[in-house]
């Protein structure tokens, strides 16, 4: 597996980022080796040996110097194929007796349909899919004297339910389908369209993203409805999957390679977070007070005290202290007033 946690200011977009990636040669080396290519020239997905050919003089995937190349063959929105299903999981976070379902979308070219290709899978969770607040100007600010009566809290607006959402979100799409990607959506469980309770750095964050790369290499049945459905299957895909996203959406691939599920080749966390303890104490002092309050109608309502707090962070100490597979490659961005600077180690250090 090779990792690229991406620290970055805030400010930052992730798509310049990855064409600094590109240009230090990394972000090629990545795809490559999630396509298992030949080195340079035209090449097709990786297939296993019951796999059928693909036809003959079909598209497929062009790599030069390890990078992947746009393939007009797959540039035509108009014929890339969109699917809409479930995955179910073997976690059941909000106790209904019923295993949780990933609410999933997938974008792949025509041929993948067509053509028998196969292909590898760009890949992002996130729990804002369904929509956030996004308005500032009602968030809580926690720099006020204390002692002194604080202002009243400026309620979050109501955010309208889609109950019909098959595009779960655009990011990543027209980017990798044209260079012979599949591009795969998931919402986190207990948000969209995805059945279960919202949690945080824990067990489900970790088995959601699990089944879904499960599913993509056969061992993980999805569904057509989130009940019930007909069965779906990702027979064009070839098991090889990458993860990216920023801010939470790139914590949750780190959640994904602590379990060390088979086929998560690669993943590029951009700012992501590797401990919750620090992320809201500082030396020890909480910094943002009930800043993690999770309440659903069906589930319970949570808070994260300093013991839970203490429990979290040795889990996550475990990020950091080397759960994540021992052939991982950490790949750092730098952002600096100066410009970016791009280190790999082998070794991960929080």
């Amino acid at each position: 597996m090779i990792a690229m946690p991406l620290f970055q200011m805030w400010s930052t977009p992730a798509r310049p980022l990855m064409r600094v990636l590109m240009r230090a040669g990394m972000l090629g080396g990545t795809v490559a080796a999630m396509s298992a290519c030949a080195p340079a020239g035209t090449v097709q997905s990786r297939r296993g040996p019951a796999d059928p050919p693909a036809r003959p003089g079909a598209a497929a995937p062009v790599f030069l110097n390890g990078q992947a190349q746009i393939v007009p063959a797959f540039q035509d929105t108009a014929q890339w194929i969109r699917q809409e299903l479930w995955v179910e999981t073997r976690v059941d976070s909000d106790q209904d007796g019923v295993m949780d379902r990933v609410h999933v979308d997938v974008t792949r070219q025509r041929q993948t349909e067509t053509d028998g290709l196969r292909v590898a899978t760009i890949y992002e969770s996130s729990p804002y899919f369904a929509g956030t607040a996004g308005d500032l100007g009602t968030f809580w600010n926690v720099e006020h004297p204390l002692g002194i009566t604080p202002p009243p809290r400026v309620p979050q607006p109501e955010l309208p339910f889609a109950p019909v959402r098959p595009r779960i979100a655009r990011s990543e799409v027209n980017t990798w389908v044209p260079r012979g990607f599949a591009v795969v959506h998931s919402e986190a469980l207990g948000t969209g369209l995805s059945t279960g309770c919202p949690t945080v750095g824990d067990a489900p964050e970790q088995l959601a993203p699990k089944a879904v790369i499960d599913w993509l290499n056969g061992r993980a049945a999805g569904y057509t409805s989130v009940q019930g459905g007909t069965r779906v299957s990702a027979a064009w895909a070839t098991g090889k999957v990458g993860m990216i996203g920023t801010s939470y959406n790139g914590t949750i691939p780190l959640a994904a390679a602590v379990t060390g599920v088979d086929g998560l080749a690669a993943i590029i966390p951009i700012a992501p977070n590797t401990s919750y303890y620090h992320y809201y104490r500082s030396n020890g002092l909480v910094r943002s007070p009930a800043a993690i309050w999770v309440k659903m109608s069906t589930c319970s309502t949570t808070s994260f005290t300093r013991g839970r707090q203490r429990r979290g962070h040795g889990a996550m100490r475990n990020i950091a202290m080397g759960s994540l597979p021992p052939n991982l490659t950490v790949c750092m961005v730098i952002t600096t007033p100066s410009g970016r600077r791009v280190t790999c180690s082998r070794r991960f250090v929080a």
